[in-house]
């Protein structure tokens, strides 16, 4: 008859409670590395940094998919000088509207009248009159003629504004202006205004031509529209 295995009580007991020593060991927090020594050289606290950690195997880096910008913003914006460029071109041909404004003394000559109101004179200083009443901005004007003559000026800017927010749309410095530096105190110190460059405010600016100095107030004719 064979003989059956010896049971040993005390051996079951000694197996089971190394396993569960086991299992304790793997649910153990691992405790967080100590900081790295201020005095160790860059290589030495790397190393400490990493102490404790497992290296992944091999195969098993994970390849990041790459990122694509949003490029959506890029387009809006490369846009925006394009539509810029399409108002511009609104008030292109200002010359050949009925906003162009223009204004000379029987003294100047019609190629330096030309000249003008193509924007060829250099523009040495200007006047902004948005905001203003009338009545303020007359005297503004008068005052930056006289100032910019002094000063020795040859070709000035006077802004009005178009008139877009006013009442009617009417721009009521934009129809008026003109008719004051050819009628006002100013008309003795200016040869010549015309509607600006787009680029300058267009119907909503005044190249003036100035006098080296003043002269006796002769009349300066006035005229909308297209020219000849």
């Amino acid at each position: 008859m064979p003989e059956r295995p010896f049971n040993n009580p005390f051996t079951k007991s000694l197996a089971h409670l190394r396993q569960r020593l086991i299992e304790r060991e793997r649910n153990q927090p691992v405790p967080a590395p100590e900081p790295p020594d201020p005095q160790l050289g860059d290589e030495e606290r790397f190393k400490a940094s990493v102490e404790g950690a497992t290296p992944l195997g091999e195969g098993a880096s994970r390849d990041v998919p790459p990122q694509h910008p949003d490029r959506s913003g890029a387009k809006a914006i490369r846009r925006r000088p394009a539509d810029d460029a399409m108002s511009v071109r609104a008030d292109f041909d200002v010359r050949y509207s009925d906003l162009f404004i223009r204004g000379r003394s029987k003294d100047l000559s019609a190629r330096t009248a030309r000249e003008l109101e193509e924007g060829r004179f250099a523009v040495h200083s200007h006047v902004d009159l948005h905001g203003m009443v009338l009545e303020d901005a007359m005297a503004r004007v008068d005052d930056f003629i006289a100032d910019s003559q002094r000063r020795g000026e040859r070709c000035v800017l006077v802004v009005t504004g178009k008139g877009n927010n006013s009442p009617g749309h009417r721009g009521v410095l934009r129809q008026s202006i003109p008719d004051w530096l050819a009628r006002g105190p100013s008309a003795r110190r200016v040869l010549a205004f015309a509607s600006a460059r787009p680029c300058d405010g267009g119907s909503g600016a005044l190249y003036v031509l100035l006098r080296k100095s003043s002269s006796r107030k002769s009349r300066i004719s006035v005229e909308t529209g297209p020219g000849p």
